[in-house]
């Protein structure tokens, strides 16, 4: 799944696009081949650097080459079942392409992603590529936080 979002430079409105053009942030979800293909032809950007993140075992590093910075970061995400409740992390790739693309990639969806995606973050733009970065940062250290929290309260409950 693939989707595309802007803020529009002049009134800072952030909405979902069909167009890939200058400023755009591309959320990637477990991509189709044809998506993968589409993005690395319309921004010129090599396919490994958006199947490195689809990899479950692929670790947190930082890759510069040419105009492209792939910055990949495990993100927290709790597993559910019927029986039980655990917590695993993934890779998520974030792509700045020279001053003009985000790309982020990941196999699932996550709430870090998904709070940019319902607008829940204040002074998000999709053009200010350093400063999302940084919030998306905070925001998985946020996830990380209230997850150990709760496997803490947990393990409390189960020593008892």
């Amino acid at each position: 799944m693939m989707k595309i979002y802007k803020t529009n430079i002049n009134t800072n409105v952030f909405e979902e696009t069909d167009k890939i053009e200058k400023g755009v942030w591309i959320n990637m979800v477990n991509p189709s081949d044809d998506e993968i293909e589409r993005v690395c032809h319309d921004v010129k950007i090599e396919q490994d650097f958006i199947r490195y993140p689809l990899d479950l075992e692929e670790r947190s590093r930082i890759d510069i080459e040419d105009n492209q910075i792939l910055t990949i970061i495990d993100i927290p995400y709790a597993e559910k079942t019927e029986t039980s409740e655990g917590f695993s992390t993934m890779p998520l790739g974030m792509m700045v392409v020279g001053d003009d693309y985000f790309i982020t990639v990941c196999l699932k969806e996550t709430s870090v992603i998904k709070d940019f995606e319902t607008n829940k973050i204040r002074d998000f733009f999709t053009y200010k590529k350093t400063r999302f970065i940084l919030q998306i940062l905070y925001r998985n250290a946020i996830y990380f936080l209230m997850y150990l929290k709760q496997i803490n309260k947990d393990t409390e409950i189960a020593e008892i």
